[in-house]
């Protein structure tokens, strides 16, 4: 049998949205129920991989083609994301996993520690904290910097992409 409830955590309510006319119910379980998850069993069967590349420079780089761009009318949860760079003799920088907000002068925001790669290496960069949601227009890249040469930056995700 349920218990009365006698004081709510500050928020709880807020979050719940349960207040009829300004009354906080007395039965919290009158409210609310348990459920469980299943959404990740579902979009293992709608998971998609993609990936691109482009060469290295200071700034934002975004892939060519601009496939990682989250199309209008779509939501991605975004389930791994890495950025790799190969580079050739005598070509250095830091590079690191990056999101653009709202195409090319859009705001740009790290997703994670970025790392140096030296000469002649094939290096990787993850982004652990996820999943993670992308709204439309939201774009995946790299953000590069102190680059000497010319080294190719790949971007690879993996996604399940759902309709707004």
């Amino acid at each position: 049998m349920a218990s009365t409830i006698s004081k709510f955590a500050k928020g709880f309510l807020s979050l719940l949205g349960v207040q009829n006319f300004g009354s906080n119910p007395r039965v919290l379980a009158d409210h609310v129920q348990a459920t469980v998850d299943i959404g990740e069993q579902y979009q293992v069967e709608t998971q998609e991989t993609l990936f691109g590349s482009n060469s290295a420079a200071n700034g934002f780089r975004a892939v060519s083609g601009s496939q990682l761009i989250v199309p209008t009318g779509e939501i991605w949860r975004v389930l791994a994301y890495a950025v790799s760079v190969v580079s050739a003799a005598g070509e250095t920088g830091r590079i690191g996993p990056s999101v653009r907000v709202g195409g090319s002068f859009g705001p740009r925001f790290p997703l994670g520690n970025p790392i140096d790669y030296v000469a002649s290496q094939t290096n990787w960069v993850y982004f652990d904290a996820v999943p993670f949601w992308l709204p439309a227009g939201y774009e995946l890249g790299a953000e590069c910097a102190q680059t000497v040469g010319a080294a190719i930056l790949t971007c690879n995700v993996i996604f399940v992409r759902l309709k707004a």
